[in-house]
Parts: structure tokens; sequence; C-alpha cells
């Protein structure tokens, strides 16, 4: 014997059966919409970007789907490698020191409590006497 519980999720998945379901594009249209729901007088914008997640979710037309979210990533792939560098940088920071090189801006990530040490940039060849 089923629980109601089961029977609802079987539904559910009935239901989307064939259907896009959810992308990259389509969380980041519904937190923006959750955002703008909290926020006073933006209410309509909010329920409008709504229901194009869930118009989204729902479609049956994967083909599109998969293309609108493909240039999506495709448009914020730069930012997205912003941030996950700077994430990594977050997490490393107690063990490296990171460095700009004053000649070509390349990053260069050296390990802390080294003292006053000599390098060489990686992209230039600029040598430094960097104190980690």
């Amino acid at each position: 014997m089923r629980t109601w519980l089961q029977r609802l999720e079987n539904a559910l998945r009935r239901m989307m059966k064939g259907r896009y379901g959810s992308d990259r594009l389509g969380i980041v249209i519904l937190a923006v919409s959750l955002v703008l729901l909290l926020i006073p007088y933006t209410w309509f914008p909010g329920l409008a970007l709504g229901g194009w997640a869930l118009f989204r979710m729902m479609s049956c037309n994967i083909v599109l789907r998969q293309a609108e979210n493909r240039l999506f990533l495709e448009k914020t792939a730069s930012v997205r490698m912003r941030a996950g560098q700077w994430a990594a940088r977050m997490r490393n920071r107690k063990e490296y020191k990171y460095h700009r090189c004053a000649k070509c801006r390349a990053l260069i990530r050296l390990k802390r409590g080294q003292g006053e040490c000599k390098r060489k940039c990686p992209r230039c060849g600029q040598e430094y006497t960097i104190r980690t």
C-alpha cells in the first residue's frame, strides 16, 4: 500500500515526463524573482519572472530551452570564472599569498612563510623580490 506522498511523487513524475525541467538559467531567473518579491513595489516583475521560470520548466520544446541555457552560460562564462577564482583565492588565503605582476598584471600565487624570495612572472618573465 502506497502512502499519499509516494502517490504524489509518482503523479509529479508522470506530469514532468517529456518536460524540460530546471537548468542554470531557470534557477537564476527564479532566484531573481524571489529577490524581487521581497522588495516592496517590485512584486509584479517578480511574479512575471517567476511565471517565465515556471513556463521554461514546464516547456516541451527541449531544444529551444537548451539553446537559451547554452547562450546564457556562454554570456556569463567570464563572470562565473572570476567568481570561481575569487572563491578559490578566499579558500587558500591562509596557505598562499597572491601577487599581481606590475608589468603584465598576471596573478602569481606564492606559498606563505618563505620570507623574502625571488620569483619570476610565468607570463612575461619579469623578476621580483617578494616577501611572503
